[in-house]
């Protein structure tokens, strides 16, 4: 057990469907927002499978998963079909319907689609719960339990082609610990070795006409168990229709006033690209699901919208068999002057540029800078938008913040007048420590800071100077103090919140900052007893704010005590190891008290408890082998996400002290050079499964 003792005191969006002759339908809408994530073709992440994959496939297959794979995020999205006894029912918008989560939790739609959230005593790896089992010192169970699976593709129903020149690449996924098994290419059957549980089944488009063009979509979800066969059913639609700008907005030069429109799915980030809008027609193949249309301009003289990725409207393509639709591109112009304070600020060395930002999508581009003498005017797409103000060039006539959010609007086709006029105040103050004047020393100097959710940090000045003077955007702020250079009297606080928000109006405003400090210290042992005096035997403990990312560096174990200044405030204890792999605890991030308030003078003496556990990794029904790869066993701390390395199947037994906590164990194979993974050791890049409670002694 731990011991510590004390001493002392709108997004609107409109969608219009209207039908049309020849059964096709018109699709505009009102955009509201994107990021600029500069896609400009089919999606490449990288030729991956199973020791069974096609010869002919260009990338070459070697069983390892892509990098770039372990970064998606995945949800039910789009539909397939599979006739293997552990499948479930699953349709293109599945959410939680078909998520039970092991009787253990209840399911929940976030951002990234349906996870479990798990019952006391159990933990989530996204689909699933896991058991956690009480363990203290002595032997880990670290038998990795893996399963022969066998996986058959089908092109609507039948046998996927056995073509070099037409097919896809399919995967199955956890989208909460991006653990990746690849399957392989559409044609050929994969069999693979792996750590069973419940995955999404993902396909992407590789090469032909045959296959749907989706870069990033979800099949079906699967539950792998005891060695089966699935046969996974690639089920695609044909899309065709018109494809263009709306009536009467058609730039005069098309050939230099064009973008790309694409189906996109936001929370796979899966997408397809339709066409431009200088096609006229468009004819593509894409898997049924829940999407929207996205434009992506291209070239621009003043005619076509600006939106790197703008969101035209929702679409929702379920039903089989051919879907005529055209796809018209609404436009809009905005236009209006810039003026600070109700004045035009006429100055080279001193002014900032205005962006917007769809709220739908992130999507961010220039619109017009506070010193420009004429009206801005762009062309867009409609929708909902931020205008996003940042200082270019400090001085005392424009704000200096920066990526700050100044006015949220409207935007409807045709043409929008709106005026942007940026209300600021000057703010001007003494900084003071504990009441007194800080050090002017450089040597012992800190950084006081204004920030607001929607902008970047507006530094005031160092706490060395005295005083600051500083025009910033009305609003309300949180204080934050940082140390700079701190060595004695200033605290050494990285983020430190000072007192409650300040709202700064539009008046000239006096405001006096001050920055509190108390001083802690106290001894540090290991495990009860006197930490070990080495500096190949040493740790770090500190004090963090969770909520603000402060961090107070307390001292390290080897040096036995520690004092330290600090601002007062509600600090979780953490411990991490910087040197060691017998005696101390190998964490790198463990949490050993939380909410502890330090509000005056004290003494906090902190104990590391330290637990040792021993044992040898394997492979159930597997006897590795070391030119297929090696595989690699984790324990990832579930409340704070700190990843420990235990063991890997090529090493003798193992000895690793840990803290108290509860972690999942995780398994990440590594093929070795030339070779993939799924024979002897399981193909997954990150399989949680089983869980742990670490109780000290």
């Amino acid at each position: 057990m731990v011991s510590l003792t004390r001493g002392c005191s709108i997004v609107g969006v409109l969608a219009a469907l209207a039908g049309v002759p020849g059964c096709a339908e018109d699709l505009a809408g009102d955009q509201a927002g994107a990021d600029t994530d500069g896609d400009t073709g089919q999606a490449e992440t990288g030729d991956e499978g199973p020791a069974t994959t096609d010869p002919t496939d260009p990338g070459g297959s070697t069983g390892t998963p892509d990098p770039a794979d372990s970064s998606d995020t995945d949800g039910a999205t789009a539909g397939g079909g599979t006739t293997g006894e552990d499948s479930e029912d699953f349709t293109p918008d599945s959410g939680c319907e078909d998520l039970d989560c092991g009787g253990a939790g209840l399911c929940e739609v976030g951002d990234e689609g349906p996870v479990c959230v798990c019952d006391d005593g159990y933990a989530s790896i996204g689909l699933d719960c896991l058991p956690c089992e009480p363990i203290s010192a002595g032997m880990l169970p670290a038998d990795v339990p893996a399963v022969r699976a066998q996986f058959t593709f089908l092109l609507d129903s039948e046998d996927a082609p056995d073509s070099g020149l037409s097919y896809g690449r399919v995967k199955l996924r956890n989208r909460a610990s991006g653990d990746v098994v690849p399957l392989g290419l559409t044609n050929a059957q994969a069999a693979v070795f792996m750590v069973p549980g419940v995955y999404d089944v993902l396909y992407e488009h590789r090469e032909g006409s045959d296959f749907p063009r989706n870069s990033s979509a979800v099949l079906e979800r699967i539950e792998v168990g005891d060695d089966a066969d699935f046969k996974i059913d690639i089920v695609p639609i044909v899309m065709r229709g018109a494809i263009g700008f709306a009536p009467g907005s058609e730039p005069a030069t098309p050939g230099l006033n064009y973008g790309r429109v694409w189906l996109v799915n936001p929370t796979t980030d899966d997408r397809v690209l339709l066409g431009t809008t200088q096609d006229d027609v468009y004819d593509v193949k894409v898997l049924p699901g829940e999407y929207e249309v996205h434009y992506e301009y291209q070239e621009t003289q003043g005619d076509a919208p600006l939106n790197n990725d703008g969101f035209v409207m929702d679409l929702s393509i379920l039903d089989p068999g051919d879907t005529e639709r055209n796809i018209i591109i609404p436009v809009a112009q905005v236009s209006g002057a810039v003026t600070v304070d109700d004045d035009f600020v006429a100055s080279g060395i001193d002014y900032g540029e205005l962006e917007l930002r769809d709220v739908h999508t992130g999507d961010r581009f220039h619109l017009g800078y506070t010193n420009s003498p004429d009206d801005y005017s762009v062309t867009v797409i409609p929708g909902t938008y931020e205008v996003v103000y940042s200082s270019r060039e400090l001085g005392s006539l424009t704000p200096v913040n920066r990526n700050t959010v100044v006015d949220r609007i409207q935007v409807t086709e045709g043409n929008n007048d709106i005026q942007i006029n940026l209300r600021t105040s000057e703010v001007s103050g003494d900084f003071t420590l504990g009441g007194e004047t800080p050090p002017t020393e450089d040597y012992d100097d800190g950084l006081v800071t204004l920030e607001r959710a929607d902008g970047d940090p507006v530094v005031l000045g160092n706490t060395r100077s005295g005083f600051y003077n500083r025009r910033v955007l009305v609003g309300s702020y949180d204080v934050f103090y940082g140390q700079d250079t701190a060595s004695q009297s200033m605290p050494v606080n990285t983020h430190a919140q000072l007192g409650k928000p300040v709202l700064v109006d539009t008046k000239t405003r006096d405001l006096d900052i001050d920055i509190g400090v108390v001083e802690v210290l106290g001894t540090m042992t290991i495990g009860g007893v006197e930490a070990p005096d080495s500096a190949y035997d040493d740790g770090r403990v500190f004090l963090r704010n969770a909520e603000s990312g402060d961090s107070v560096l307390l001292g390290n174990t080897r040096e036995g005590s520690y004092a330290a200044r600090l601002v007062p405030g509600t600090y979780d204890i953490v411990y991490a190891n910087e040197f060691s792999d017998t005696i101390l605890p190998v964490n790198q991030g463990a949490v050993l008290v939380s909410g502890v308030l330090v509000s005056a003078d004290e003494t906090l003496n902190i104990d590391v408890p330290v637990t040792t556990l021993v044992g040898s990794v394997a492979i159930e029904g597997s006897t590795p082998k070391t030119a297929e790869g090696v595989g690699n066993l984790f324990l990832r701390d579930v409340a704070t996400d700190d990843q420990v390395f235990i063991s890997d199947t090529n090493a003798a037994d193992f000895s690793k002290p840990l803290t108290s906590g509860t972690y999942l164990m995780e398994y990440r194979g590594t093929a070795a050079a030339g070779a993939a993974l799924g024979t002897s050791l399981p193909a997954n890049s990150n399989a949680a499964f089983a869980c742990f409670q670490l109780t000290s002694d």
